[in-house]
């Protein structure tokens, strides 16, 4: 499976066409500002930016988020087409978790583990 992107796609386009295929999880784009401050953590890209403002972009790709992929490969698969960070999140509960721990399970076992940890 795949998504297909083009330089006026939107961020929120993509975080909406994932979710869809992996309702328990997110996507978060970040870009990391050019500092001196080794400290200076990546900030959150705002949904509405579009591809073409994020860097050298330009033309259509597709980007793979199969579900055999593990997260790792996925948050590659992003840098290596777009040069953009990206930090996937699995819900649990009512908050957002990041997957760094997990980064070697894949997509389809983050989703349904996000699942199995619902509140009412």
């Amino acid at each position: 499976m795949n998504i297909e992107v083009t330089d006026n796609t939107i961020v929120k386009q993509i975080q909406d066409d994932f979710n869809k295929v992996y309702p328990f999880l997110w996507i978060d784009f970040l870009y990391h500002p050019v500092t001196e401050n080794v400290q200076y953590k990546p900030a959150k890209i705002k949904p509405e930016t579009m591809l073409n403002h994020l860097g050298s972009f330009k033309g259509s790709k597709k980007i793979n988020i199969d579900g055999n992929n593990t997260v790792s490969q996925l948050e590659n698969n992003f840098w290596i087409t777009l040069k953009v960070i990206t930090k996937v999140l699995r819900k649990s509960g009512k908050v957002w978790v990041g997957t760094s721990y997990t980064g070697n399970w894949t997509l389809d076992n983050q989703n349904f583990e996000g699942g199995q940890i619902q509140l009412d």
